[in-house]
């Protein structure tokens, strides 16, 4: 197929086209297009009483001559108007779904926001966090994840943002020599580590005894 530059002015919307965008979609398509440039051509139809009919990518032809451009790159078909339609259809029912997980591992979400993706699908991507915890069972862990007999664990976080911070919390605290979560094997799985120091034995050391924080 060839790719042709074709001016914007002379190609026509198709009337039956369905494909709608709600302005945050359209938006991130434009700023897509903005950012990287026209790389999907647009499929115009050149069979005999159907010239120059737009078969797929009205939405970006749009935003593309918002952008202020005159002409747009195109790959020119020869459909009867049953087939037109039919590719139409094909084509904005071919956009497949995405995997949320490894989406998730790509991007932070605030990024995939900003990119197009709404509410309701950034919900179904999973935190590093939260991706973290499945490694977790109750067979290697210092206190049951599902607790036996209705006990409840409560805890108290605190979070280093720093390694200095990090050395002098567990040097005051003395928690080098407990029991600590496993760290990680590579880059990516890269999680840091937790220390489980139990109430009694802080208790003891820094409200009853002589310890200092």
């Amino acid at each position: 197929m060839n790719i042709k530059e074709r001016s914007i002015s002379e190609l026509k919307g198709a009337d039956y086209n369905p494909r709608k965008l709600n302005m945050k979609d359209y938006k991130g398509l434009r700023d897509s297009l903005k950012k990287y440039g026209f790389l999907d051509p647009v499929l115009v139809n050149m069979f005999e009483g159907r010239e120059n009919i737009i078969i797929s990518g009205h939405q970006r032809l749009r935003a593309w001559k918002e952008l202020g451009h005159e002409t747009v790159p195109v790959i020119e078909l020869n459909l009867p108007e049953e087939e037109e339609k039919e590719l139409n259809i094909r084509m904005n029912r071919s956009a497949g779904m995405f995997d949320f997980e490894k989406l998730g591992m790509m991007f932070s979400k605030d990024k995939l926001e900003e990119i197009g993706f709404n509410r309701s699908e950034l919900e179904k991507i999973e935190s590093e966090f939260e991706r973290s915890l499945k490694q977790f069972d109750n067979n290697n862990c210092e206190y049951p994840i599902v607790p036996k007999f209705n006990e409840k664990y409560d805890y108290m976080l605190i979070v280093c943002e720093n390694d200095m911070d990090n050395l002098r919390l567990r040097t005051t605290l003395g928690v080098d020599k407990m029991k600590s979560y496993k760290n990680y094997k590579n880059e990516k799985d890269k999680i840091g580590k937790g220390y489980v120091l139990p109430y009694k034995e802080f208790m003891a050391k820094f409200v009853e005894g002589d310890g200092n924080l």
